[in-house]
């Protein structure tokens, strides 16, 4: 287990407080209406902006200021993650100056704002935030924390999410579910919520937390309030109908059970008292109402499941390219409205297939690292976590554009970010 370190500086202090304070925020950026602003960035537009330009500060006078110089950037066995991480921003700065303006969906771009800058601005935001941690490093304990935050807010997002968008309220869900569920399917912000739901299966298969300064031994009451966190989250995004992110819990909860370290019949009694919750609070949501079959049918049978046509559109999406631009892209801002579905696909368009996989391979290098952990020696329920949520990029990019997404990005980047800063904390406590 790592130790706490009672030695942070003010500022080091200042950047965990100011990840705090993006994670609170963040989950609210919705749209109350088409033509509004997002809940928070309504008063403060540029609310990510300045949060980023402040974790550079931060990194920077960490970077000025580390008196070991040997270790001034991250634990040294991660380095070639941190080389892919800094090399991709440094790629679109070039493709951005030989970018030809192509449109290859021919959508007549609404985006008012210069496109270059758009993207480059979508794709290098939360860059500082996870240069800053791997240079800082995060004890378990902040770990802990992080991961306490983002349970916490998630029912208080979905619950505004649907009163300012005029869905629903929490005791008429019902009602949507009745019709079919898919009013709630809104596919920027649900895949989000399956990160409150593994961040509260860390928690609840630790044996004590630190909360904000309060050690908590993880009792059967607290794990109960957990659990029905949990519950909440997973009913809200059954009833959406988003079958990658039930896939997600589904493949991240299994996971989790075959490699805790915990006994057979504490892993069933946690499965039998999930289930009691979950059953439970998709009673109360739905009561009075008939849950529509359509609903039921799309997770009851394969081919609810697999029912889509994506797999067409990442064929037409490939067929746009010419010959060389399968290796060169067709231009960073050939693709910047919907295409394919797929964030490999939509890079590989942009910047061809070598530059894609660099953009992806810090997550797939950290992923496959804490796999490898995971399998052959004895680790601790925090290396699953930091693994799982690593993988969050590298699954949803399956379906969707998670790292430019406004609910998603931040947590593509804070799984690398959270890795990295595990692993520089237990190089300096000697723990590698």
């Amino acid at each position: 287990m790592l130790q706490s370190d009672n030695n942070r500086t003010f500022l080091d202090r200042i950047g965990l407080y100011l990840l705090f304070l993006l994670l609170a925020i963040n989950p609210f950026h919705f749209k109350i209406s088409v033509s509004s602003e997002g809940f928070i960035s309504g008063f403060i537009y540029y609310y990510r902006e300045i949060i980023s330009f402040v974790f550079m500060m931060l990194w920077l006078s960490k970077i000025i200021y580390l008196k070991n110089w040997n270790n001034r950037i991250c634990y040294q066995g991660d380095n070639r993650i941190y080389f892919f991480l800094i090399i991709f921003p440094i790629l679109l700065g070039i493709f951005a100056v030989a970018d030809s303006g192509t449109d290859l969906y021919s959508t007549n771009y609404l985006i008012t704002t210069n496109l270059k800058a758009y993207l480059l601005r979508n794709a290098l935001l939360y860059i500082p935030m996870t240069l800053y941690l791997a240079v800082r490093g995060l004890d378990e304990k902040e770990v802990q924390q992080v991961a306490w935050v983002i349970v916490i807010i998630a029912p208080f997002s979905i619950i505004t999410f649907l009163i300012s968008s005029e869905i629903a309220t929490v005791r008429t869900i019902g009602v949507v579910a009745e019709m079919g569920g898919r009013d709630l399917a809104y596919n920027s912000y649900v895949p989000y919520l399956t990160i409150p739901i593994l961040s509260g299966i860390y928690i609840i298969f630790s044996n004590s937390v630190d909360f904000f300064g309060i050690k908590i031994r993880i009792t059967n009451i607290v794990k109960l309030f957990l659990f029905f966190i949990v519950a909440f989250v997973s009913v809200y995004i059954f009833l959406s109908t988003s079958r990658q992110s039930t896939l997600y819990i589904i493949l991240a909860g299994t996971f989790t059970l075959l490699k805790v370290k915990k006994s057979f019949a504490k892993k069933i009694f946690t499965i039998f008292i999930l289930i009691i919750c979950i059953t439970y609070t998709f009673s109360f949501l739905t009561e009075g109402y008939s849950v529509s079959n359509k609903l039921l049918d799309r997770f009851s049978s394969v081919s609810g499941m697999t029912d889509s046509n994506r797999l067409d559109k990442i064929l037409y999406g490939l067929s746009l390219l010419q010959p060389v631009e399968y290796f060169i892209g067709a231009g960073l801002t050939s693709v910047m409205v919907s295409g394919p579905h797929n964030d490999y696909i939509r890079w590989w368009q942009r910047v061809g297939f070598f530059a894609m996989f660099i953009g992806f391979l810090p997550f797939l290098m950290a992923f496959l690292k804490g796999y490898r952990l995971i399998r052959y020696h004895s680790v601790n329920i925090l290396y699953i976590y930091v693994t799982l949520f690593v993988s969050f990029t590298l699954y949803h990019s399956f379906f969707g554009y998670p790292r430019e997404d406004a609910y998603q990005a931040p947590y593509c980047f804070l799984g690398l970010a959270i890795w990295f800063g595990v692993r520089k904390a237990e190089s300096e406590n000697g723990n590698i």
